[in-house]
C-alpha cells in the first residue's frame, strides 16, 4: 500500500517534469524558428547576389544543425518505463533489482 502510493507519487512527479522539460523545448524551438525565419528575411535584403547566396547556405546548414540538436535534446527527455527498470527494492539486507 504504502510502495503503491509511492510510486503513483514518483510517477506524478515525473510526469510534471517531463511536461515541463518538453514545454521549455518547444519553447526553445519556436524561438529558434522565429530566429531563422528574422535571418532569412535580413539575409534576402542583401543586394549582392554571391554574398546573399553564401549567407543563405551558411544559414540552411546553421538550421540543419540546431534541428538536429533539438531532436538530440528531446531524446534525452526519459520515459517512465526505462526508470521503473532501474527502480531497487531492498528484501532482507539486499539489493535486486525490481
Amino acid at each position: 500500500m504504502v510502495q503503491s502510493s509511492a510510486n503513483q507519487n514518483a510517477e506524478s512527479i515525473f510526469y510534471e517534469y517531463k511536461v515541463t522539460l518538453e514545454n521549455n523545448l518547444k519553447k526553445r524551438e519556436e524561438k529558434m524558428q522565429q530566429y531563422f525565419l528574422d535571418k532569412e528575411t535580413s539575409i534576402r535584403r542583401i543586394a549582392v547576389p554571391n554574398i546573399r547566396d553564401s549567407k543563405l547556405r551558411e544559414l540552411s546548414h546553421d538550421k540543419f544543425r540546431q534541428e538536429n540538436l533539438n531532436l538530440q535534446k528531446r531524446q534525452l527527455v526519459p520515459a517512465l518505463p526505462v526508470i521503473k527498470l532501474h527502480m531497487w527494492s531492498f528484501n532482507n539486507d539486499r539489493q535486486t533489482l525490481v
